[in-house]
């Protein structure tokens, strides 16, 4: 679903050379690296759910910053710790994001310690910190003039005043965000999940104001543009919402239809709300018992997330009333108790005159209906009075995790779709633009163009020395041919021939993918295996693991 996750010590932060030394085994050789090369491990651990291995790289990424003095590295080595941790220890790690960067001219330090930290806040529910972080985080990003970072921090904040009952701002907020999102460079397809996320919170809001016609507009828009790019769980969410919309709109059957069809691929907190709307129809349709087979399954699903919605109050007023009809005491004991909870928990965060009213009026009174309801139970039980603690089950970034995901599996999806983008052999500009003589030019061309048709280039040992003896030139007029007409130094040239190549091989060739990366390397021109995972994520967008099981499932299909 398109939405935004034990106490640890401190000294866990803290830990140095005397926590890294214990496993120098596997992290010594992490020192050794690039910070570029550990971001890409990093990122690949998180992506496969490795978290121990997340753990070590991380730790290694801060030491070898902390040992260099690089502040801004220090920080981002601590981003994964605060995306993963539970609740405490993150929040501490998006502090020690704010500390090492305090006063940096980075354009995007320290606002994303703040952005992470108002996040951790937001998951757990405490609005009231979560809207101050962002706060703060949105005045650092207006004085770098970080528009990027301004689209995401007014879509927390757009979030945050959504859920508590103010849709009108919200969606003011969710439309400034668009219009930034719309000034950025082919955003449709570069920022297709924020575009596909905002146009999912505009639809829902809209839908809360009761402004059908909008909402169903941008239902419109989210479902052309994620079946356009193949994102099927999108196009499902998008249909949900026009569920919705069908709903107030009177079309009962369609809604019923489309909610049925979709609810049981939900998680639970979506699963909830879903129910609701199927409890609603059945109410207007004259079948008041499944109406309440539908409500109870809410009040299952809200108790098991502790994550209740604006609405649960009805479902929790309809279930009291039932019970109450038919005698049934303690069923109603039980819904009384849990209205006063999930009235608390929605309404400790609103300033509006409507929860105002709830925690003046409704709460009390609900407090005086449970009581006369444990008088009349005295005799047959003892009743322990206690209220459950929140379980707070952590869902995922703005926007950070799940649309990085699917971004993943779109660009894998195009590059199994077809071979990789051969190098343009065609001169991009006039000849005479270099100071080598246009028949050398010529003569170079049409070698380089043989060349490529080959399978040369898949030569570990070959340079560029190398290559200009073989084409009886010099290395001077060869790398300035290279640069001139491929726009690109003659490593990345090499590198996008032996990538390019593999694709296309990988794709054809079944048995390759019995191959290690060590021996993908050998076969394509590469030193190692390291090499060649990082070429080819740099190449594609996609870590070869990834691309190669894709495969493999593929084959094993076709094989059937």
């Amino acid at each position: 679903m398109i939405r935004f996750r034990s106490i640890i010590a401190f000294l866990a932060l803290l830990m140095g050379p005397m926590s890294l030394a214990q496993d120098m085994g596997s992290q010594g050789a992490l020192l050794d690296k690039t910070y570029t090369e550990l971001e890409l491990l990093e990122e690949e651990a998180y992506q496969n759910d490795h978290l121990d291995r997340l753990r070590m790289l991380c730790g290694a990424h801060v030491e070898k910053a902390k040992r260099e003095n690089n502040t801004i590295e220090t920080a981002k080595g601590y981003i994964y710790r605060a995306i993963t941790e539970p609740f405490a220890l993150g929040l501490q790690y998006a502090d020690s994001i704010i500390w090492a960067t305090q006063g940096s001219d980075h354009p995007q330090y320290p606002t994303k310690g703040y952005f992470i930290k108002a996040g951790n806040y937001y998951v757990a529910g405490h609005f009231r910190e979560a809207l101050e972080n962002y706060a703060t985080a949105y005045q650092f990003a207006l004085k770098k003039g970080n528009k990027a970072q301004q689209r995401d921090i007014s879509m927390g904040i757009a979030a945050i005043r959504s859920v508590n009952g103010q849709p009108r701002i919200a969606a003011d907020l969710y439309q400034r965000a668009l219009k930034l999102l719309q000034g950025e460079p082919d955003f449709e397809r570069e920022l297709y999940g924020d575009h596909i996320l905002l146009l999912y919170n505009l639809s829902l809001t809209h839908l809360r104001l009761k402004q059908l016609d909008s909402a169903a507009s941008f239902v419109q828009q989210g479902i052309d543009r994620s079946a356009h790019m193949g994102d099927r769980e999108s196009v499902r969410d998008f249909t949900l919402v026009g569920a919705q919309v069908d709903f107030y709109n009177g079309d009962l059957e369609a809604s019923r239809d489309t909610l049925l069809k979709y609810v049981k691929e939900l998680e639970a907190g979506p699963k909830a709300i879903k129910y609701y709307y199927l409890g609603k129809i059945a109410d207007a349709q004259g079948k008041p018992n499944r109406a309440i087979t539908y409500f109870q399954k809410v009040d299952s699903l809200v108790r098991d997330t502790g994550d209740p919605f604006p609405e649960v109050r009805e479902v929790y007023l309809r279930l009291i009333t039932e019970a109450r009809e038919k005698g049934q005491l303690d069923r109603q004991l039980g819904y009384i108790e849990n209205l006063i909870h999930y009235d608390s928990l929605l309404s400790v965060e609103r300033q509006g005159v409507q929860d105002q009213v709830v925690v003046a009026y409704d709460v009390p009174f609900l407090k005086a209906q449970r009581n006369e309801v444990l008088q009349q139970l005295q005799d047959r039980k003892k009743w322990m009075v206690g209220l459950t603690s929140l379980l707070v089950v952590f869902l995922g970034l703005v926007g950070y995790l799940t649309f990085r995901n699917r971004r993943n599996k779109r660009r894998l999806r195009e590059l199994l779709e077809g071979p990789s983008a051969p190098l343009e052999k065609k001169p991009p500009g006039p000849k005479g633009a270099l100071a080598v003589p246009e028949d050398i030019q010529e003569d170079l061309l049409a070698r380089l163009e043989a060349f490529e048709d080959s399978d040369a280039f898949t030569d570990a040992k070959l340079d560029l020395p190398t290559l200009a003896e073989w084409f009886r030139t010099n290395t001077s007029y060869l790398s300035m041919v290279i640069n001139h007409y491929k726009k690109m130094s003659f490593p990345t040239y090499l590198k996008e021939l032996r990538i390019s190549h593999a694709v296309a091989r990988l794709s054809k060739e079944p048995q390759l993918l019995k191959y290690n990366y060590q021996g993908l390397a050998e076969t394509f021109g590469f030193g190692s295996g390291d090499s060649f995972a990082k070429a080819f994520r740099e190449r594609t967008g996609v870590y070869p693991s990834k691309f190669l099981r894709e495969l493999e499932a593929r084959q094993k299909h076709d094989d059937l």
